[in-house]
């Protein structure tokens, strides 16, 4: 009867049910064929649950905790592994990153070996779940030979150490690498540490290739630089569409607000709170 009933609710999109009324039965002690049944069924109702979509598909705060609840239902193979990176990457996606990463972490440890891709993306969800020590501790786990997931895992570790105010640190595993993200976080621990010589470079350099050249905060980031490093005169078509005396004064005025040298407090809500600023006074000055 209980087996019949189990059946039921599973089929009538009711997992965590059915695999309550299952556990029941098996709380009977049944004779040993009725329970191996009985564990058969369970393990794919539970497989049909956390899968990504079906009829019987939960979201993957209840497959949370429907594994959880049944944590040895799932067995360590391919299949089972994939259900939980799944239910994972759905927790993160969601807007859950520290409940996905836990989950991950705990198969892990369960499954022992790991290959490099479940490492890398138990460091992203701990990076997005603003935990950065742990994203380095996940890192460490990976080789820094290069490879496959090289790139994406120097772009972690630098995120992290800026996340932590290790902006010098942070620049050693982007230094060679090319590309807008790498670009971004160099720009970023560059401005940090104050070495405005080598951040005029950097963003000198992503101007000559990108569309729309000296456009919006970029232009004004490579203002202040520009004036930072001392190059006050600052080219004609850098300050268009109106460059005069009243905007290089305005210019002038920028470097005045770019952060000390080492400052450890300028991060990156900060900084494009400062670049609205000074784009809204441009725009006015530009406007006279």
């Amino acid at each position: 009867m209980l087996d019949e009933l189990a059946g039921l609710q599973a089929d009538g999109g009711d997992p965590a049910a059915a695999l309550t009324t299952w556990q029941a039965l098996l709380s009977r002690e049944p004779d040993e064929t009725t329970a191996a049944n009985a564990l058969e069924r369970m393990r794919k109702a539970l497989a049909r649950a956390l899968a990504a979509d079906g009829p019987t598909a939960v979201d993957p705060v209840t497959g949370l905790a429907l594994l959880k609840t049944f944590p040895t239902l799932l067995s360590d193979s391919d299949v089972g592994r994939r259900l939980v990176d799944g239910v994972a990457h759905r927790l993160a996606e969601a807007g859950f990153p520290a409940q996905a990463a836990d989950l991950l972490a705990d198969q892990q440890i369960r499954v022992g070996a790991t290959k490099e891709s479940g490492l890398l993306e138990l460091a992203r969800y701990r990076l997005a779940a603003d935990e950065p020590n742990a994203t380095l501790v996940a890192l460490s786990r990976i080789g820094t030979g290069g490879g496959t997931y090289g790139g994406q895992r120097d772009l972690m570790e630098a995120r992290a150490l800026l996340a932590l105010g290790r902006s010098g640190e942070a620049l050693r595993p982007i230094e060679k690498h090319a590309g807008p993200a790498f670009a971004e976080s160099r720009a970023l621990a560059l401005w940090r540490v104050g070495a405005w010589s080598r951040l005029r470079e950097e963003l000198a350099s992503r101007s000559d290739h990108a569309d729309g050249g000296y456009e919006g905060d970029h232009r004004i980031r490579l203002a202040i630089a520009d004036a930072r490093v001392g190059y006050m005169s600052v080219p004609a078509e850098r300050a268009e569409p109106a460059a005069d005396q009243t905007t290089q004064a305005f210019l002038n005025a920028v470097s005045a607000s770019a952060p000390a040298v080492g400052s450890a407090r300028m991060v990156t809500e900060e900084l494009t709170s400062q670049v609205g600023t000074l784009r809204a006074g441009l725009d006015a000055l530009q406007a006279k």
